[in-house]
């Protein structure tokens, strides 16, 4: 059996590096992946948003966590994980969609109050 998943969207906030205990390097990602349609009802264009907790191992965890700011466009391929559910404030059930990430390439940083320009040197695509 073979699964691969394949996301495009937007990083939720910076990422969070941190080691396992012996050592190995862990990076957690959030990304937003945004669908916009048009509904049969009304005609309006509607949107929804869809949260996916990312992990990323290793050498891509260090240059993810050295390269990767919030608001940033990620391509994620992955395999889906299981969650455990839990219930939110609001006590509705939910369950996180987690993805173990084989591959994530990026774009250029987002402008932060005018400073940097995408494109530069340090925004360059990393190969893993």
């Amino acid at each position: 059996m073979y699964q691969r998943l394949i996301l495009c969207g937007n990083l939720g906030r910076d990422p969070e590096l941190r080691h396992t205990t012996k050592g190995d390097p862990v990076c957690s990602l959030s990304v937003a992946v945004n669908r916009r349609y048009k509904d049969k009802a009304t005609g309006e264009t509607r949107s929804r948003t869809t949260w996916f907790r990312v992990t990323t191992w290793g050498n891509m965890a260090e240059a993810c966590a050295k390269h990767l700011v919030k608001g940033q466009q990620v391509l994620v391929e992955g395999e889906m994980l299981p969650a455990k559910p839990f219930e939110s404030k609001s006590g509705q059930w939910l369950a996180d969609l987690v993805v173990n990430a084989s591959s994530i390439t990026w774009g250029a940083k987002p402008k932060r109050d005018g400073q940097g320009a995408p494109g530069s040197p340090d925004d360059e695509e990393m190969p893993f």
